[in-house]
């Protein structure tokens, strides 16, 4: 079921909110522009909802599932927009297609809306067996109920009542996976709404369940599910990025008779979460750069790419360095003779890479062609109130023929970063080996 009607009701959100803000004239507009696209939407999504009851319908769970991960991949885009959401200081993104004006609505709003919305457009026969499912099934009401009330309360009953109002199978099963939401210090709000999707994919999967509810609706249940999730992953990205692996894994096991679809949806997801940090891009020599945004504090994620690039000569390009964060191709690492065919280190791009020697040799061949002979390390020491980073790593700047550090743009801005990250536990500027370096 092309769930489009999605996108009115994220419409009307971001409208509503900047309506509070403005004239009443202003919000006058937006309110008729909403009602326009709000039309035009339903209307669609009437017609979509007509052809997908033509569908043969399916018990089997895997054609489910596999028709709910190609929903999900091609509407996802109507419910966020995750460009530029993770990145810090965000008047920098220079994205050609990043709306400065665009406020993303909160997982517990895409979970309401998406419910909201996804009943209305029920025929009353299908709204029957909704409800008949949620009066049947104690965990898949409780998860409506909070998606209704946008988990203001946790502990709320659900609406309908129940012989037997206990969490029992999957609820056990869950805290294995709130195990590991907790342990990326996520809130008690969020790991609840992680669970509740598991919930609805779990009821969306049964055998016993699509029977009943029928395919479409066992498919549009599915489809909310991996939608809430992605959101969920993609907006507490700098949390979750660290457990990403370990809840895929849950989820292959928990979920095994779906296995290949579950990977294929995590790397989707993954993907999101990546992209959801990249400031800019950049082309050179034909190829493209996504540079992605990594706050100068984040030690454990600095610490882990130079540990899984460590003892190589690749060099990975930098568009921005500053005291809060640094830009980067984690990507795609290039080599020192890519370099020095572009000059790249003239032209305000800088680097990070492995080796001292290959960080002194690309200010010499790609960039002026003067440095110094000692690399610099600028730390934060607390007594000269200056703008450092705590971390940092060393490297090489621009010089001139007579041995001076180049002070106009854009040889100023280049560094040659290489090696192992430091930082002055001690605020005092004196730099130490950071002790999740990589060890030689």
């Amino acid at each position: 079921m092309k769930l489009k009607y999605l996108l009115s009701s994220l419409v009307c959100s971001v409208f509503l909110i900047t309506s509070n803000m403005k004239s009443v004239a202003v919000a006058n507009e937006l309110e008729e522009i909403n009602d326009q696209i709000t039309l035009k939407v339903k209307n669609l999504t009437k017609r979509i909802a007509a052809s997908s009851r033509n569908i043969v319908e399916t018990d089997d769970p895997n054609e489910v599932f596999e028709k709910a991960l190609e929903n999900y991949s091609t509407e996802f885009n109507d419910y966020i927009d995750i460009t530029g959401l993770n990145v810090i200081d965000k008047e920098t993104i220079t994205l050609p297609e990043f709306d400065a004006n665009y406020v993303a609505p909160k997982y517990i709003d895409v979970m309401h809306d998406y419910q909201a919305n996804f009943e209305a457009e029920l025929t009353t026969d299908e709204l029957n067996k909704v409800i008949e499912l949620r009066k049947q099934n104690y965990e898949f009401d409780r998860y409506a109920t909070l998606n209704e009330i946008r988990y203001r309360n946790l502990n709320i009953r659900p609406r309908y009542a129940h012989r037997s109002p206990i969490e029992l199978q999957s609820a056990a099963v869950a805290s294995g996976l709130s195990a590991i939401l907790l342990g990326a210090n996520l809130s008690q709000t969020v790991i609840s709404a992680f669970n509740g999707c598991v919930t609805a994919l779990s009821t969306a999967l049964s055998s016993s369940w699509i029977p009943f509810v029928g395919w479409v609706i066992a498919v549009a249940l599915a489809v909310g599910a991996l939608i809430a999730i992605t959101v969920i992953i993609v907006q507490h990205w700098d949390e979750i990025k660290s457990v990403i692996n370990d809840i895929r894994d849950w989820f292959v096991e928990q979920f095994g008779a779906f296995a290949k679809w579950i990977t294929s949806f995590f790397s989707d997801a993954v993907a999101k979460g990546e992209e959801s940090v990249i400031s800019s891009r950049s082309v050179i020599d034909g190829i493209t750069f996504n540079f992605k945004r990594i706050a100068s504090t984040d030690y454990e994620a600095q610490c882990a790419f130079i540990t899984e690039v460590r003892r190589t000569d690749d060099i990975y390009l930098i568009k921005q360095c500053k005291t809060d964060y640094i830009d980067i191709a984690v990507a795609t690492p290039v080599s020192e003779e890519f370099c020095i065919k572009n000059k790249t280190h003239i032209k305000s791009f800088s680097s990070y890479t492995w080796y001292q020697n290959n960080a002194r040799s690309l200010i010499i061949n790609a960039g002026t062609g003067y440095t110094s002979h000692k690399p610099d390390l600028h730390l934060y020491n607390s007594a000269i109130k200056k703008d450092l980073p705590k971390y940092a790593f060393k490297h090489f700047h621009n010089y001139n023929e007579i041995g001076k550090r180049i002070t106009d743009d854009p040889y100023y801005k280049t560094h040659s970063f290489f090696g192992l990250l430091y930082w002055t536990p001690n605020d005092d500027g004196i730099g130490e080996i950071h002790p999740l370096s990589p060890k030689f």
